[in-house]
């Protein structure tokens, strides 16, 4: 399995590149895209996951164009973790399984199942998402991500919010996962010279 990427750009607001020409193939297991802040590694990733379309090039997972929808093979963990922040710890995690029409069962076994793996506690489930811890938080939304045994996990610097040894340690819990996921293609996009 095999994800290009040919001759990619992409701008904003038809203003200068943020992405310019940019080729790559990226393959099973863990690849690192590393660059510092403002370096256009979320755009990368966007463009791949389709949410923004590139102005010129193309993206193709074995040949085929990547496109954006419920049945897609791509998960995307934001920076931002993407909490519904009102709405449980639970339904934010079974959203995505939801999406897929899993019955309501096993999405809960699913989840929790997930949970154990991360060593996050069930009783957090029926928490408002913003009244749960942060570390707690980002572990949810890797393992939203990872759920779905998406083909491609884009993973966009999900550890910036902790602080250094909690980000530390998640870091190498992420490593267990994402080897168990070793068949799916994992793109970490970090600012961080020690994770890269």
């Amino acid at each position: 399995m095999e994800l290009k990427i040919n001759d990619l750009s992409l701008n904003y607001f038809g203003h200068s590149d943020c992405l310019h020409s940019i080729s790559h193939t990226f393959v099973k297991g863990i690849n690192v895209v590393f660059g510092e802040v403002g370096s256009g590694k979320t755009s990368l990733l966007k463009a791949i996951a389709g949410i923004e379309k590139p102005y010129e090039g193309r993206v193709e997972l074995d040949g085929q164009p990547i496109c954006l929808s419920k049945e897609s093979v791509v998960s995307f963990v934001f920076d931002d973790l993407g909490f519904f922040e009102r709405r449980s710890f639970g339904y934010n995690l079974e959203y995505p399984l939801k999406l897929r029409k899993i019955p309501k069962s096993e999405r809960r076994e699913i989840v929790e199942g997930w949970l154990e793996k991360a060593g996050v506690s069930t009783n957090y489930l029926s928490e408002a998402a913003f009244r749960v811890p942060t570390e707690e938080r980002v572990k949810g939304a890797l393992i939203r991500g990872f759920s779905r045994n998406s083909k491609i996990i884009l993973l966009d610097n999900p550890l910036s919010g902790l602080n250094p040894s909690d980000r530390r340690k998640v870091f190498f819990e992420l490593l267990k996962i994402a080897f168990e996921n070793r068949d799916s293609i994992i793109i970490y996009a970090t600012d961080s010279v020690e994770e890269a």
